[in-house]
């Protein structure tokens, strides 16, 4: 649905063109990420119900903080993609969140 309707969710909300084009832009990049930030959450979830909550915790705090938040700077600021930049960035961030995560739930259900 954001891939089909990039150019008319922005007009919902501005009648701004320039506007509007950036946002048709970050829409893309936003639906990508949908399923990364999907399968981290799932994941996060399922370890915190085998109550496995230290190493997730450094896992999403490297994740965002670590890998997520320079990567933002770099493509953002340094890189000048501006605000698709700091978007690619969270979307790195919760890619690696979510193969992180899916490996230490491996890893956990393997010990049980």
């Amino acid at each position: 649905a954001y891939l089909l309707l990039k150019n008319k969710l922005p007009e919902l909300f501005s009648t701004n063109k320039e506007l509007i084009e950036i946002a048709s832009g970050l829409i893309i990049i936003i639906a990508l990420f949908q399923i990364s930030d999907g399968l981290q959450s799932v994941e996060l979830g399922i370890l915190r119900g085998i109550k496995d909550v230290k190493v997730p915790t450094v896992i999403t705090f490297i994740s965002y903080w670590v890998i997520g938040l320079p990567l933002g700077y770099l493509f953002g600021f340094t890189l000048k993609l501006n605000a698709q930049g700091v978007w690619y960035g969270l979307a790195i961030s919760l890619l690696c969140a979510s193969i992180f995560l899916f490996l230490r739930f491996n890893y956990i259900t393997k010990r049980i």
